[in-house]
């Protein structure tokens, strides 16, 4: 039987096209990123532009005895955390915005999603030395207090360009970041009771 050759290299082109999309470089800690902060150490990474930290913790809702109160602190930890990827995003419907989620219209994400992302200037050891500081700015995603995350926006020019230092964050959406109800101003304090957990996040 002969094979079309037309069809053989067809097939062998979509084998090496669908392959290289499993292929993916991974992401490796460096030692200039090496950091303490108040729950622990952390070690971001060296993108080629910035240093940039992701997924660092800065609040906790472990579960639902936290759901509609302010956010307790993060857990401590031991040793190095390895801060290289973007941390779970918050309860929302899947949309179109959504960067990292495609399923339109389930719901999607997790409560315990309170973690935020960093960025900086590769600062040289001189600049170290002389204790350099940077301006700070925040970035707060949009997405009408329903939808979003911390990932939306990418940062590493700006930092690069302009030596500042850039955070992102996640905060509390929906219906777990606003929300009142008299069963629950009754068992809260103040600032339980003011409905506003997200603005609390952040």
């Amino acid at each position: 039987m002969r094979i079309n050759k037309k069809l053989i290299t067809f097939a062998l082109s979509l084998f090496l096209i669908t392959s290289c999309s499993f292929l993916v470089e991974k992401q490796t800690t460096d030692s200039n990123t090496l950091r303490k902060i108040e729950s622990g150490e952390i070690i971001g990474m060296d993108n080629g532009e910035t240093y940039q930290w992701l997924g660092i913790p800065y609040g906790s809702v472990p579960d639902s005895n936290y759901r509609w109160k302010k956010a307790k602190q993060p857990s401590s930890w031991d040793g190095v955390k390895e801060v290289i990827e973007f941390g779970e995003f918050c309860t929302q419907r899947s949309s179109l915005i959504n960067s990292n989620v495609s399923l339109w219209a389930n719901t999607v994400g997790s409560e315990d999603c309170l973690n935020l992302n960093i960025w900086s200037p590769k600062a040289n050891e001189n600049q170290i030395l002389d204790s350099k500081k940077y301006p700070v700015m925040v970035w707060i995603h949009g997405g009408s207090n329903m939808s979003g995350n911390s990932d939306f926006y990418n940062p590493m020019q700006l930092v690069k360009n302009h030596d500042v230092i850039v955070v992102t964050i996640n905060y509390r959406l929906g219906p777990f970041g606003w929300f009142n109800h008299p069963s629950i101003n009754k068992l809260s304090n103040k600032i339980n009771s003011s409905g506003n957990y997200g603005n609390l996040d952040t």
